[in-house]
């Protein structure tokens, strides 16, 4: 019994002298000021969709960018339904 009582006393004081990193290591909190320029939310990826059309009886598409205001592709032929 006093064996186990000596083992569980130095155990202890090896264990609280050991130096942890995790105590020892300070961390900087990130401070991130994020400023907007404009009153309106801009979206990351470009908003496009597909104008459809009839042309000579074939069904037609072309790839509009809602973002730039433009076409970005000819028309081509439509394999949709």
């Amino acid at each position: 019994m006093k064996k186990i009582y000596i083992k569980a006393i130095c155990l202890m004081l090896v264990m609280t002298s050991m130096p942890v990193s995790a105590y020892a290591s300070t961390t900087q909190k990130d401070n991130n000021i994020v400023e907007c320029q404009s009153a309106t939310t801009s979206p990351y990826a470009d908003v496009k969709y597909y104008i459809h059309k009839m042309d000579n009886g074939k069904r037609m598409h072309r790839l509009w960018n809602a973002t730039k205001g433009k076409y970005e592709t000819t028309w081509t032929v439509c394999n949709c339904k």
